[in-house]
């Protein structure tokens, strides 16, 4: 009864617009509420889960018993994701499950790409999506479309592929995905003036966040809503509440991203003092969450 008074509540409060979009207080206290409830899961046995993937029939199960090896207890430190991630690999293709190959495959690409060489990291997602097309698995489609979007520079294809991954996800019943999509679809419309698009998307995405309590998004998609803004007293806000999420606590690369977009926000304005403690943060965040 608490959950759906709770998603009630946010239907009301995002059918507020305003100027900055919704009712950011109130939008606040309803994820800080749902948040607070917010457990992590405790460190698994990697390996022993691993060892479950070939055991299930279901490829949306074994999808996420790979997502919770590299993604749903916290991002793994590039040596280690690099490990699981050809492990999986490996495994995936001595079991002839081309679905899992497909997208650990994206995933491999995009840590790949993340880690400086984007030629060879977005060739192998696209080797990953080819093979999900050849399957026919729109979960797995999906994840690539956004892996693609995410490695990509160029506007049109990050667009295009967001789109892809949204209408794929939710095909696929992937409610993460398709939030992950939205969220970064979000930046790529307000670069092109569309701004009541982005807002549309916005609504959406929260509205599926919250209502499938979707921790994992919840940083990412208050980064980019934060990017968005034109004014830094907004942009401080979002950041500074998507700081105060508990999965920010095991996702390294997104506080290290929201880090340092806050430490630019204090250099343009001339507060070196402020700007030199956040870049310092996002630097300690980034070398012990994401490189040692």
């Amino acid at each position: 009864m608490k959950k759906a008074l709770l998603i009630w509540t946010f239907l009301l409060t995002i059918s507020t617009v305003k100027g900055q979009m919704i009712n950011l207080d109130s939008l606040t206290q309803i994820v800080l509420q749902q948040s607070s409830k917010f457990k992590p899961l405790a460190t698994p046995n990697r390996d022993s889960i691993l060892n479950q993937i070939p055991l299930s029939k279901s490829s949306s199960d074994r999808i996420k018993m790979m997502y919770d090896i590299i993604l749903n207890s916290g991002e793994l430190n590039s040596k280690a994701a690099l490990y699981y991630h050809h492990k999986i690999l490996d495994l995936s293709r001595k079991n002839n499950d081309q679905v899992s190959e497909s997208v650990i495959l994206s995933e491999l690409g995009y840590k790949i790409t993340k880690n400086g060489d984007q030629q060879e990291g977005i060739k192998i997602i696209l080797d990953g999506l080819k093979l999900a097309q050849k399957t026919g698995n729109n979960q797995a489609i999906g994840i690539c479309f956004d892996n693609l979007g995410v490695c990509s520079t160029n506007n049109y294809i990050k667009k295009v592929s967001f789109l892809k991954a949204i209408y794929y996800s939710h095909a696929g019943h992937d409610d993460l995905f398709e939030c992950f999509a939205i969220s970064n679809l979000i930046p790529v419309l307000w670069q092109e003036n569309k701004q009541d698009s982005a807002k549309i998307y916005f609504t959406r995405g929260f509205k599926l966040a919250i209502g499938k309590n979707l921790q994992q998004v919840l940083p990412g998609l208050f980064n980019n809503l934060a990017v968005i803004q034109t004014t830094p007293p907004y942009k401080l806000k979002y950041y500074n509440l998507a700081l105060k999420l508990p999965f920010i606590k095991i996702d390294p690369r997104v506080k290290t991203d929201i880090l340092s977009n806050i430490a630019n926000i204090y250099l343009q304005e001339r507060k070196i003092d402020s700007s030199l403690y956040y870049a310092k943060k996002a630097y300690q965040t980034a070398i012990t969450g994401l490189f040692i």
